[in-house]
């Protein structure tokens, strides 16, 4: 099977929050060989705190990192996919903002779309021209960063700020770039609806949430309506969009899912079933739950813990769902595991396998759904991090690629053209290009 059409348009593949890359190949298909190995290739640009990349046209690769506040301001470059050169460079800077990681995506008009700070901005692939709006934040709140998007299939793109607030004690107990003073503070949402059609994007609704949404948002439409999962620090809630405008949906939820653990990085939707996980910022003294929650009636629910009696969890990738075999895979970076799940809509939730690797980046699923793979990091904290294919059914290690980076990793593998993935490495702030070849024969 051929890599489809943009197949990396964001780091959850779709928004949904799946995770699934629909129309890639197993890294056995790619080698044309049942043994594998991956040849590594690194950028020689100079690209820091790189968060996530995404293929345009053949031969386009995109890729965003950096933080507003910060010298060259976070950027989207664009590289020629088979030299690795740069092309060009667009920045957005905010002075004195707090800098906390947006996102970038190539929509289906071929331009790609970044959020960071509390900017939005829309860049021509061809030209790097790019323009700019400015969305919603309090004032007197440190700036907003608004960390992700999901699209609708009518192209508007729905986005939600987070606020730090001022700094607060509570900054010393996480070093995850300010989100506990965040979570002190309580912040409310702007979520935001921006109108891509154009030539230039603007927005078109926008709302205060309930509560602080903590996490990243995922999307699903039915009959017409976009269904909008909202995350907060302890609950659940869901927003509709008509096209027009946003309202709270007082029919479901809301849920609240965090129990005695943390707030969980994002939702991701299975069908009929909204799936989360718990413990996705900082380190909690209670397993991590999953919980699957019935999109039509949130009183339906399952819930499950399937690394109950670990004495400390922190997952940080949301989770990745094999829609097609109805399969949940989650990764705990303290109990150093890496889990699958299988979900009936009538039994509920039972783990399948567990295999250890220290992981912190966001899951991958790759293949047909026969032939379904899953990949991530693990950790080694003498040498550094390395990338891991495993099948999905079963939990076999494929591959294991050489350590990579000194440090671990929070992003997605993600699949371009001709049988590539990127990795991004921190430390060397670099993209790595993961080839598979056939195994040398021993």
């Amino acid at each position: 099977m051929n890599d489809i059409h943009n197949p990396n348009p964001q780091e959850q593949y779709d928004s949904a929050r799946t995770a699934r890359f629909r129309g890639t190949r197993t890294v056995q298909e790619i080698a044309g060989a049942p043994r594998v190995a991956l040849n590594a290739r690194y950028t020689s640009g100079h690209y820091p705190k790189l968060y996530n990349v995404s293929t345009g046209r053949p031969n386009e690769l995109f890729a965003y990192g950096g933080y507003v506040s910060e010298e060259g301001g976070a950027y989207v470059a664009k590289l020629d996919a088979a030299s690795l050169a740069e092309i060009w460079r667009a920045e957005m800077r905010l002075p004195d903002h707090w800098n906390y990681p947006g996102a970038m995506g190539v929509m289906s008009d071929g331009n790609a779309y970044a959020v960071a700070g509390n900017l939005l901005m829309k860049v021509d692939a061809e030209t790097g021209d790019a323009h700019r709006i400015v969305l919603p934040q309090h004032p007197d709140s440190g700036g907003a960063a608004y960390n992700g998007f999901v699209v609708n299939p009518d192209g508007v793109i729905f986005t939600k700020s987070i606020e730090r607030g001022k700094p607060c004690r509570q900054n010393a107990l996480s070093q995850n770039l300010g989100i506990a003073c965040a979570a002190y503070h309580k912040i409310p949402s702007f979520l935001v609806a921006v109108e891509t059609k154009s030539d230039k994007p603007h927005i078109i609704a926008e709302t205060e949430t309930v509560e602080l949404i903590m996490s990243r948002v995922s999307t699903e439409r039915r009959n017409g309506i976009d269904y909008i999962y909202c995350p907060a620090l302890t609950k659940l809630w869901r927003y509709t969009f008509d096209g027009s405008c946003f309202r709270l949906d007082e029919s479901w939820g809301p849920v609240p899912y965090a129990g005695n653990g943390q707030p969980g990085t994002a939702p991701a939707i299975m069908g009929d079933w909204v799936i989360i996980i718990n413990n996705g910022f900082v380190s909690s003294d209670e397993p991590f739950t999953v919980r699957a929650i019935s999109i039509h009636d949130s009183n339906v629910q399952f819930t499950h813990m399937p690394l109950d009696g670990y004495p400390m969890s922190q997952v940080g990738s949301k989770p990745a769902l094999d829609v097609e075999n109805m399969r949940v895979y989650a990764a705990d970076y303290k109990a150093q595991l890496l889990v699958c799940l299988d979900f009936d809509p009538a039994r509920g939730l039972t783990k399948r396998w567990s295999q250890p690797q220290e992981m912190f980046c966001f899951l991958s699923l790759f293949g047909d759904a026969a032939n379904r793979q899953v990949a991530g990091t693990d950790y080694n904290s003498s040498y550094g991090d390395q990338v891991v294919w495993r099948d999905a059914a079963t939990g076999e290690e494929i591959v294991r690629s050489a350590y990579l980076d000194p440090m671990f990793n929070g992003s997605t593998i993600g699949p371009g053209y001709d049988g590539k993935f990127y990795y991004l490495a921190q430390t060397v702030k670099a993209l790595v290009e993961l080839t598979p070849v056939p195994a040398p024969q021993v």
